[in-house]
């Protein structure tokens, strides 16, 4: 999935600080998931993880992934293979008004619609595909690991095909090669990591005074980019919920984070890390995030021992360019605080 912000790239150092300062962790939270990449590493290495996002879409991701033990059998349904079934459907043998596509009608250009976020094909497989999977839940044909594992394949089958540059904030002017290319869902395997993994779909602040667990994970949005509107249309994949959407992206609402507010951001934090009942926290930053280091430690020593606290930097231009004679200066920020459990 692409994700803004994911930290696929910064996995090994996370890792590595967890490793070296909380080595005795077994049960993890991830508290801004997103696209899920550390959280499925969670999985990958044994703990017991909770997984939590605010947008539905990543929690669908993470439901459908780190929150399913078992590889889906799908003993309801007399079709043969799901998701095979689902890419050799056609529109003409869905059911489906057209009038009902949500998708076809909102986000590709027909003649009533000028957005090209996709081509009317692959919206209008998308409106088939997310009916049926909808249609076999609630007729009770396919349980909800099944339902979370075929909507997560469906979202990322979608995004392979979107016409972006990787945000849904907006569109490119004419279909590129990858957007042309026919929607197609994919199985993928699932890890069973012998642990009961929960996925939430919560605000960072009430999950942190929810859960209690030996590790808390924060990646919080670290600038000005609210994560809702760049994500709006894989969230309506999600929920299929055919909201009020308004302007030339064709965005549902949203509520700003106070992470994403200069202004509200000290705050949003200090709160957030006082409520987390956790032992050991870890959070990835920026240096052109809101907050300055300064800021940061101020915080986490507040809440936490203060001899414990550590930041790691490692330059930025490692995840973005393999050009090593380019310094912007910039950071990727690893702090590591370990609190007073009662």
């Amino acid at each position: 999935m692409r994700y803004l912000g994911s930290k696929t790239k910064l996995l090994h150092h996370i890792e590595k600080v967890i490793s070296e300062r909380a080595g005795d962790a077994r049960v993890v939270a991830d508290v801004f998931a997103g696209g899920g990449s550390v959280s499925t590493a969670f999985k990958w290495i044994g703990y017991k993880v909770l997984s939590n996002d605010i947008l539905y879409s990543s929690y669908t991701l993470l439901r459908g992934t780190v929150g399913v033990n078992h590889q889906p059998e799908f003993k309801g349904l007399d079709i043969g293979n799901p998701i095979e079934y689902l890419n050799r459907l056609e529109f003409e043998d869905a059911g489906v008004p057209i009038e009902e596509c949500f998708m076809y009608q909102n986000y590709s250009p027909n003649g009533e619609c000028d957005r090209k976020y996709f081509t009317p094909e692959n919206a209008l497989r998308i409106d088939i595909v997310r009916h049926t999977i909808e249609k076999w839940y609630l007729d009770g044909k396919i349980n909800e690991d099944e339902y979370y594992y075929l909507k997560a394949s469906l979202l990322e089958a979608a995004n392979a095909v979107s016409n972006i540059t990787g945000l849904y904030s907006a569109y490119l002017k004419q279909f590129d090669k990858r957007s042309e290319s026919r929607l197609n869902m994919v199985d993928y395997n699932v890890l069973d990591n012998q642990q009961e993994n929960e996925v939430f779909n919560l605000d960072a602040l009430e999950f942190s005074r929810k859960v209690s667990v030996d590790l808390a994970y924060l990646d919080p949005p670290y600038n000005g980019r609210q994560y809702g509107r760049n994500y709006h249309i894989l969230d309506t994949i999600a929920k299929y919920d055919r909201p009020k959407i308004t302007g030339i992206a064709g965005a549902r609402e949203y509520q700003s984070s106070d992470f994403c507010l200069k202004a509200a951001a000290y705050k949003a934090l200090d709160e957030l890390i006082e409520g987390l009942n956790s032992k050991y926290i870890v959070m990835s930053y920026n240096t052109e995030g809101h907050l300055t280091k300064e800021e940061v430690e101020e915080i986490f020593k507040k809440h936490g021992k203060p001899e414990s606290y550590t930041l790691y930097e490692i330059p930025y231009k490692r995840f973005q360019s393999n050009d090593q004679t380019e310094d912007n200066g910039l950071m990727e920020q690893i702090y590591f605080i370990e609190k007073e459990i009662a």
